[in-house]
């Protein structure tokens, strides 16, 4: 098969940029380990010094850890250390920034040869948005969960009865609010998923997927004491956790698919290109 020339000098032009970022990111992790190994030397948590530093340095560390006082006579100049240890975040700090640009490259690389399979093969078209869907289904359950897990800590701790309760239904009215949200965001998605189940690799996730909607969504939030509380609660975060949990593991299938035909694209347009 031969691809436009359009889509393949755009992929050349991006592989180009995966290509200069991941170099980038390979001389900026160089640099941060020489930093760290000097750093780690100059602790003497790396390699063998001379006594007594290599006995006192830890003690000296353990002061300043605990009391805020660094000993001069027991380890030194202490801005020695403290120009090592800048030099080392700061390092890392650009490794990070390098690898988030690589990252950011790929995506992008990725990103156009999706959307040019997404014009040729329905399929892959359709198969791309059910994972479009998955991704926003795992953003709504997470930011459900981790409310709902703060809503759920409030309960926990020694406290008076009044203040028990008054805690237990502030909770139970923000949850009130928060569920019936996540519900009505989940539904569209849920129903989205479902109507693509007769695709082979989408059902086993679809059928998953509408068990635990049907589940949450018969959670009705009526408890009126602390033990009911609790439990109820923790039955709608097993829920969400599990959700949130699938959707994440869900490139078993479906990503893992669409991640071969991507790779397959790639390779034959580079192997295009090179022989013109």
């Amino acid at each position: 098969m031969k691809y436009p020339e359009e889509f393949v000098l755009g992929l050349l032009a991006k592989q180009g940029a995966v290509d200069a970022y991941s170099d980038q990111s390979v001389q900026a992790g160089n640099r941060w380990r020489e930093a760290l190994d000097e750093l780690e030397k100059a602790r003497g948590e790396k390699g063998r010094l001379k006594f007594p530093r290599n006995y006192l340095l830890p003690l000296c560390f353990f002061i300043k850890g605990e009391f805020g006082i660094w000993i001069e006579a027991l380890g030194g100049p202490e801005k020695r250390f403290k120009d090592l240890e800048n030099r080392e975040a700061e390092a890392q700090a650009e490794w990070d920034e390098e690898m988030m640009r690589e990252r950011e490259a790929e995506k992008g690389l990725n990103d156009h040869i999706d959307s040019y399979l997404r014009t040729t093969s329905l399929v892959y078209k359709r198969r791309s948005e059910v994972i479009e869907a998955i991704r926003e289904i795992d953003n709504i359950a997470e930011m459900f969960y981790q409310e709902a897990t703060d809503i759920r800590c409030d309960l926990i701790g020694f406290k008076k009865p009044a203040e028990f309760e008054e805690i237990r239904a502030a909770g139970m009215e923000r949850m009130r609010v928060l569920l019936p949200e996540a519900v009505k965001g989940l539904e569209s998605l849920e129903k989205y998923v479902a109507e693509r189940a007769d695709d082979g690799l989408v059902e086993p996730f679809s059928e998953w997927l509408t068990d635990l909607f049907d589940r949450l969504s018969s959670c009705e939030l009526k408890s009126e004491t602390m033990e009911a509380t609790k439990h109820e609660l923790d039955v709608i975060l097993e829920i969400m956790r599990r959700m949130t949990n699938g959707t994440r593991n869900s490139d078993t299938d479906i990503e893992e698919w669409l991640a071969a035909r991507i790779k397959k694209v790639k390779t034959l347009a580079l192997k295009q290109a090179a022989e013109s």
